[in-house]
């Protein structure tokens, strides 16, 4: 379960500087996915992904599917061993 704090504290890094500092990794008609261009920022992988979903009309299902690291180990396999980092 992710944390007020830890939500909180994401807030905060993502609300730093504009559109700058966001490079463009990729991007379609359905999905954009932009890297802080502050490397030191979480081990140098902070991504800000967009999506536009036409069928998901909860968008706490998507948060649930991203959020739960252990239903999400099932399919994403980047998720080897995820642990909390509190600042």
């Amino acid at each position: 379960i992710i944390s007020r704090a830890e939500v909180e504290a994401f807030l905060a890094l993502s609300g730093q500087g504009g559109e700058e500092n966001w490079d463009l990794v990729t991007s379609d008609d359905k999905i954009e996915v932009k890297r802080h261009r502050d490397r030191s920022l979480c081990g140098g992988v902070f991504v800000r992904l967009s999506a536009h979903l036409d069928s998901i009309k909860d968008p706490a299902d998507i948060a649930a599917c991203y959020m739960d690291y252990t239903e999400r180990s099932k399919w994403d396999k980047q998720v080897v061993k995820f642990e909390l980092l509190h600042h």
